[in-house]
């Protein structure tokens, strides 16, 4: 219903969520919420380019008891799927588009439970409003899928320690150069051992924000 609404004003929620430029969920930062291009034959040979988008519209205030806001673009959230189902009309506190600095909010260690072997994800949490969200959405029972996520990126950051890096930015330009990418860095290759791991990445990739942090932390 809203999409149709948008479109009589020509825009739509596919526009709605190009301009948000998020790629993942920005309430589980777990989904990717990007568009996905099918092509439907329509005769003859002819082919149709369709754009249809992954994210879904959550009203952050409920419509129903704020109907006024509705149509707020500030008051839509592009979100996947599982956060949009959970949430539905609970309320939570703290709005994305409110996010200046995510650690403000939330930040991700690890700890070890009974063994080394034995690796578990631990938040913390530095707003109420964050763990409000938290809470509501179910996302302390989603994160424990990831603990082996958390391991592996621990080895990588061991692994890859401060002289490997070091010794490595000799490479990047060769490296480069065979991969297509003659001018890569050696923040490009940290990209790619680590994953994003920077605070303006926690919107493009999956688990942009728990990588931040771990790497933040222990990366000599």
């Amino acid at each position: 219903a809203d999409n149709k609404l948008f479109s009589k004003a020509g825009y739509t929620a596919l526009d709605l969520v190009n301009t948000s430029n998020l790629k993942v969920c920005p309430y589980c930062n777990r989904n990717f919420i990007d568009n996905t291009v099918l092509l439907k034959y329509i005769g003859k040979g002819a082919i149709k380019r369709v754009i249809r988008r992954t994210a879904q519209l959550d009203h952050f205030y409920n419509k129903d008891v704020h109907p006024y806001l509705s149509m707020s673009f500030y008051n839509l959230v592009p979100c996947c799927g599982n956060c949009n189902k959970i949430k539905h009309t609970n309320d939570i506190s703290l709005n994305p588009y409110n996010i200046v600095n995510s650690d403000d909010h939330i930040t991700f260690d690890i700890s070890f439970k009974g063994s080394v072997t034995n690796l578990k994800i631990e938040p913390k949490f530095n707003s109420s409003e964050i763990q409000k969200n938290w809470d509501v959405l179910g996302l302390g029972e989603l994160y424990r899928n990831h603990d082996n996520y958390a391991k592996d990126l621990i080895t990588k950051i061991y692994m890859y320690n401060e002289a490997y890096s070091l010794g490595l930015s000799s490479y990047t330009s060769k490296i480069g150069s065979k991969v297509g990418v003659p001018g890569l860095t050696v923040n490009d290759m940290n990209r790619i051992i680590f994953g994003y791991h920077e605070e303006a990445d926690i919107g493009k990739h999956p688990l942009s924000k728990l990588t931040k942090d771990l790497v933040s932390k222990y990366k000599l």
